[in-house]
């Protein structure tokens, strides 16, 4: 069994609501409900039910989710897919926040989660969390880069850094294409789709879910980077 993650970064200044936006996209609504909140942490069966995004209440989101600096809220669905979401309080937004969806090989066999509704899902998510960086990749990949130390960053003028990453799926927003450029996007051609998306690209490695013990999956995802030529921009 795979397991996958969809993520999204954002540099963008949010307040804690921005979880209950996120939630409110009709695709994750529908790819996540009916969830389960956690109202005490390290005690799985003390939740609250959820049938739709109209039910999630920042008013039910334990204490002990937050300190200081973040918010940590997660949903469990019945499905098994879990949704996760880091908001951050320092104004400085030097670190992203974040949100999204972990999910198995299992889900995309049973058609819980799609090629398409993850599209859809980029293109509703995007301009409501102001998507800097965003991805759908086998968790595999994170853990292999990890271990060997080789994980791509670009640090920009404002000290932000950046994954220069080619997953399955990977959304570049407006930020990065003034330093990456639409030309290293002209030029990548290992790809099964590239489309503007928001003032950013969408590229698609491959419509078959990106499985990286598979040798030609992981070989295309080398030459889309080789085509991309991130070297040029590594911070190290």
């Amino acid at each position: 069994m795979t397991k996958y993650t969809v993520n999204f970064l954002s540099f963008s200044p949010h307040e804690v609501d921005i979880v209950c936006s996120i939630l409110s996209c009709p695709t994750l609504e529908q790819i996540l409900f009916p969830a389960k909140l956690p109202i005490k942490p390290g005690k799985s069966n003390a939740t609250l039910e959820l049938t739709c995004a109209k039910q999630f209440d920042l008013s039910v989101v334990p204490r002990e989710f937050s300190n200081e600096s973040l918010i940590n809220i997660p949903l469990y669905g019945d499905s098994g897919i879990e949704f996760f979401s880091t908001v951050y309080f320092n104004k400085e937004n030097l670190v992203p926040h974040a949100f999204g969806l972990e999910f198995t090989s299992e889900h995309l066999q049973k058609n819980q989660i799609t090629i398409e509704s993850l599209k859809n899902l980029f293109t509703e998510a995007t301009p409501v969390f102001q998507t800097h960086y965003g991805s759908a990749y086998d968790q595999q990949v994170s853990y292999r880069l990890h271990q060997s130390r080789s994980r791509k960053w670009y640090k920009d003028e404002n000290y932000r850094s950046y994954p220069l990453r080619i997953e399955w799926m990977t959304y570049f927003g407006p930020e990065m294409l003034k330093f990456l450029g639409n030309e290293r996007f002209r030029k990548l051609h290992t790809c099964a789709e590239k489309y503007e998306l928001h003032k950013g690209v969408m590229v698609i490695l491959q419509e078959e879910p990106y499985d990286d013990n598979n040798p030609e999956h992981r070989q295309k995802k080398n030459q889309a980077e080789i085509e991309m030529r991130f070297d040029e921009l590594l911070e190290s």
